[in-house]
């Protein structure tokens, strides 16, 4: 298996939750969960701007109107980072106030799914939603506890999720309807390795799956759970990674600190950092919200 070593952090930023890292354009959106903002990372000038939000975000995803939108607390909201404009569109399980969203990301129809879970991550209790332009969003799929990491094949017919357990499973996926099918695990963690987070999709259909409380990133092949590379990050809680750069060859890499005492944040300086790293493989474009 090869290694990488992610080494120094790009930004000075130590995100409490940092998540959901997309590439649009020629720049990295990613977010603060715990510390409700959404950071615009601009390689070319080394700007990490900092935008502070209203409510807790979930996910982040480009969009076609212009902007972005968010997978909020209460439900889904559009988002202007020039103007820090954050305009909630369509709330969701208003009569549970103790759930949020989650992690999220477009699939190449353009709709944005995102995962609602409770802040206990009481067993069985969240649901996976479907965000279309001008429609109520449906649950797609239920009794989800805490769900991360979704992402799409690139022929667009297989749909990959982080389920409560360490695992990784895969469902057949229906462009047209985005009815979900077929669920197996594709990968599983074991010992040591923490639990599997957020994730992304090379351009070879490998997955590279992030490991909380595992200190790293690992290239995965789907097909026979071999691990096929891994990233060394300087932090516990590695929480996602995405392609990006001009090539889409850099995979950038976010973290957190969360929970982590004193002593340990001393002992981890770049927990809550983001990272680059070249290993290889080039990623899948990011699709925008069709709105």
């Amino acid at each position: 298996m090869v290694e990488f070593d992610a080494g120094e952090p790009l930004t000075d930023a130590r995100c409490e939750l940092g998540e959901g890292p997309i590439w649009w354009g020629d720049r990295l959106a990613y977010l603060d969960i715990v510390g409700k903002a959404a950071h615009i990372f601009d390689p070319a000038s080394g700007e990490d701007r900092r935008i502070d939000l209203p409510e807790m975000p979930g996910a982040i995803v480009p969009r076609q109107g212009g902007g972005w939108m968010l997978a909020s607390q209460r439900g889904c909201a559009q988002f202007d980072d020039a103007v820090g404009d954050f305009q909630l569109v369509a709330e969701v399980e208003a009569s549970l106030p103790r759930t949020r969203f989650n992690d999220g990301k477009c699939d190449p129809s353009g709709r944005f799914w995102r995962a609602r879970w409770t802040w206990e991550e009481r067993e069985g209790i969240g649901s996976l939603y479907m965000f279309a332009p001008g429609a109520a969003p449906p649950p797609m799929l239920g009794g989800i506890t805490v769900s991360n990491g979704i992402c799409w094949s690139g022929d667009g017919r297989m749909m990959y999720i982080r389920q409560p357990d360490p695992r990784v499973s895969a469902f057949d996926f229906d462009p047209g309807s985005g009815a979900l099918s077929n669920r197996r695990s594709v990968v599983r963690f074991g010992d040591g390795d923490g639990f599997p987070d957020g994730m992304t999709i090379d351009a070879a259909d490998r997955l590279w799956v992030a490991h909380w409380g595992g200190w790293r990133v690992t290239c995965f092949d789907p097909a026979f759970g071999a691990r096929l590379a891994q990233v060394n990050v300087p932090a516990e809680k590695v929480t996602a990674c995405w392609f990006g750069g001009t090539a889409l060859a850099d995979l950038y890499v976010t973290t957190a600190r969360v929970g982590l005492g004193a002593e340990e944040r001393e002992r981890q300086p770049y927990a809550g950092a983001l990272f680059r790293v070249q290993v290889g493989a080039t990623g899948l474009p990011a699709v925008p919200f069709a709105g």
